[in-house]
């Protein structure tokens, strides 16, 4: 078993550490393409228990 070179793993995180805060490295925003998201569809069923009680009208 190899063993791991600790103090150079450390060094190599300080270095990191530094870019961030340089902002010359930024692990937290990236820019992404937006995609669509279709509206999912009303089925009947849906439909039917969305009109037999409506929240906003007051109850008689």
């Amino acid at each position: 078993m190899s063993q791991r070179d600790i103090f150079s793993e450390l060094i190599e995180g300080f270095a990191a550490m530094q870019a961030h805060r340089e902002a010359k490295l930024s692990q937290y925003f990236a820019k992404q393409e937006a995609k669509s998201v279709a509206a999912p569809a009303k089925t009947p069923a849906a439909t039917a228990s969305d009109t037999a009680f409506d929240a906003a009208s007051p109850l008689t």
